[in-house]
């Protein structure tokens, strides 16, 4: 990264970047962004935020922008302040403040759009149970009800029914819980549901593909490794399978296959990371991190690499190294292609040589239409996919005509299994789009 950074937060947007911002390292609390650019697989600073954040809590709305809300600021302590980010201006805009200064507060986007946030420790430093929900139509907070205990370092997870589940962390700073609660966003009420079966702080809570939620590790002598999972449907936790190391303040994210992937974590900072297998209930080592970290963001990207970014390596030296992680199950992907096909126009030729490496493709591309006056064969790839026997392709061509540069989304259908012909379409930003069964040639995708 640009700059060194520990307990910020990172954010994919809309466009498949990744938003970093704030944290802290040897100069102190950061106010600077960055994003990474998961194409190029660099990264560039964008605009500051407006106060130095860390510890704070980042959402992606509906309509692409962030919302980032409170946090710690030096020597001030918590802040109630909130700003969003426009990834379309790159700019940074003050919106309402929350009626509770906090960091260490936890925050999720809800099924209606709106923001909620709970818990966290204010200005004062006190403990809070105190939830808000912040309404982006209007950039206003409004106090909804409050936990029925305070937290902080608690998570929280979104349920597939749009309820939203609390668990664990911290009360008056000294008692670890093991108690959950549930948020009701059609009635604005907390209640409590089942315990976890050990006290747990500094953990995850990741939401499984099935609806259940895997909660793993955290700081109390003797339960690190440990994980269980709660089920939604009639508020209970099971025991499941145990990481290999002891973990708390790592991080965990979904993968695309429906495995949980953690990494890093304080013991002291860790090296590993592990993936959680639900159809098993095991864990399994998925490779060492090349910095030691705790601290760090975990981003599952776009084409189904995950990126680790920054964190702390053996409590000291903070980091502005970043890793991708690639599962083993994300092979190159291959589509070669030529031929013709009648399109409304007339005749239209193509040719393919596309390779793509988890996602991000390289190769050649051309298409050309003469009755309709497009042809192109400079292209610059964005996005190779491969679902079954279909294969979509996306980038920037310039049109051979002298009109200039146009987006366009190219989709070959490979047939040969079931011995019908290849079709392929062709749709470009500036309204033309063809498609059709080929008259000639082949499209093989592998």
């Amino acid at each position: 990264m640009v700059e060194a950074r520990h307990w910020h937060a990172a954010t994919l947007l809309h466009n498949g970047r990744v938003l970093v911002e704030g944290g802290s390292n040897s100069f102190g609390v950061r106010l600077s962004a960055e994003i990474y650019d998961s194409v190029r697989r660099n990264w560039r600073q964008t605009t500051s935020m407006n106060i130095a954040r860390e510890l704070h809590t980042a959402t992606l709305l509906p309509d692409g922008r962030v919302l980032v809300a409170g946090g710690y600021v030096s020597p001030d302590g918590s802040v109630a302040s909130a700003e969003l980010y426009n990834p379309a201006t790159g700019t940074w805009s003050f919106t309402g403040s929350m009626s509770d200064a906090r960091n260490r507060h936890r925050a999720g986007l809800l099924a209606n759009g709106n923001v909620l946030v709970a818990g966290g420790v204010d200005e004062d430093n006190l403990e809070l149970a105190s939830a808000e929900i912040y309404d982006p139509t209007t950039g206003t907070w409004s106090l909804t009800g409050s936990m029925t205990t305070t937290r902080n370092k608690h998570t929280m997870t979104g349920l597939a029914d749009g309820r939203v589940l609390v668990t664990g962390g911290e009360m008056n700073f000294q008692t670890t819980l093991s108690s959950a609660e549930i948020y009701d966003p059609a009635t604005g009420v907390w209640t409590a549901t089942g315990s976890m079966s050990v006290r747990r702080v500094d953990h995850t809570a990741t939401l499984l593909s099935n609806g259940k939620v895997l909660v793993a590790g955290g700081s109390i002598f003797g339960t690190e490794k440990t994980c269980e999972l709660y089920d939604p449907a009639n508020g209970t936790w099971t025991a499941t399978g145990s990481m290999n190391a002891s973990r708390n303040s790592h991080t965990a994210v979904l993968q695309h296959d429906g495995t949980v992937l953690v990494a890093g974590g304080e013991d002291p900072d860790l090296k590993s990371t592990e993936l959680y297998d639900p159809t098993t209930g095991t864990w399994s080592l998925a490779g060492d991190l090349e910095d030691q970290r705790t601290g760090q963001t975990l981003t599952r990207l776009a084409d189904g690499t995950t990126l680790v970014a920054g964190g702390v390596k053996t409590f000291s030296t903070t980091l502005n190294t970043a890793e991708i992680y690639t599962p083993s199950n994300l092979g190159p992907m291959n589509v070669n292609a030529s031929g013709t096909f009648n399109s409304s126009s007339g005749t239209a030729t193509f040719s393919m040589d596309v390779s793509g490496t988890h996602g991000i493709p390289t190769g050649s591309l051309s298409y050309s239409d003469p009755n309709a006056n497009v042809t192109f064969s400079r292209v610059r790839l964005r996005k190779l996919t491969i679902s079954g026997n279909t294969a979509t392709i996306t980038g920037l061509a310039t049109l051979d005509n002298g009109t200039g540069r146009v987006s366009f989304t190219v989709t070959a259908v490979d047939k040969s299994a079931d011995g019908s012909t290849d079709t392929l379409s062709v749709t470009l930003n500036n309204g033309y789009s063809a498609s059709g069964t080929l008259t000639s040639g082949n499209i093989t995708i592998q």
